[in-house]
């Protein structure tokens, strides 16, 4: 079986994936430090931006609540992995790690 398909629902439907580690909340969450979660909130505004689309659109197409997508470009809240990969999809961009830059 596919990997990608184990690990992530078919067919780029990650809102069963955050459903599912939102009710796993006893488990320890690696959180982002300050400085990574304000590059990542800038970058997904700006990607958000230059599509045209509004929060309200982008939190559409990704699952997520209009609330939860604006603490994110802000850089209060820590996204999860399926999070970062469902609005990656939705903005038509690559993930990539500052390490590999």
């Amino acid at each position: 079986m596919n990997p990608t398909y184990m690990l992530w629902c078919a067919g780029g439907d990650y809102r069963t994936v955050c459903r599912t580690m939102a009710t796993q909340r006893n488990r320890s969450h690696l959180r982002l430090s300050p400085k990574r979660s304000a590059a990542l909130g800038t970058n997904i505004k700006q990607a958000r931006i230059e599509l045209g689309l509004s929060q309200e659109a982008l939190a559409l197409a990704t699952g997520l609540t209009p609330q939860h997508l604006q603490r994110l470009e802000r850089g209060v809240a820590n996204p999860t992995l399926a999070t970062v990969y469902a609005i990656a999809d939705a903005l038509r961009r690559p993930i990539k790690s500052p390490l590999h830059e």
